[in-house]
């Protein structure tokens, strides 16, 4: 692990989750896909653990994020 960190910066469940909710940002601003199968693409349980991980990332809901009225830190 410490190898792991020493490489990256980050902890490999950190970066496991950026690389899934990048992923899933992706998803949401080029996809019409749905918030379920986006969720389950990328690894989560839901949708509801989805949507609170992304707000958590990113600051607003994926479908704020979809909507284009995310605030600008959400650029994936």
């Amino acid at each position: 692990m410490r190898l792991f960190v020493s490489a990256t910066g980050v902890t490999p469940i950190r970066y496991l989750t950026e690389l899934r909710l990048e992923r899933a940002a992706a998803l949401v601003a080029t996809t019409p896909l749905t918030l379920a199968e986006i969720a389950r693409r990328t690894g989560y349980a839901n949708e509801f653990s989805l949507s609170r991980a992304f707000k958590r990332r990113y600051g607003a809901t994926p479908a704020f994020f979809r909507a284009g009225v995310a605030p600008a830190r959400c650029a994936a």
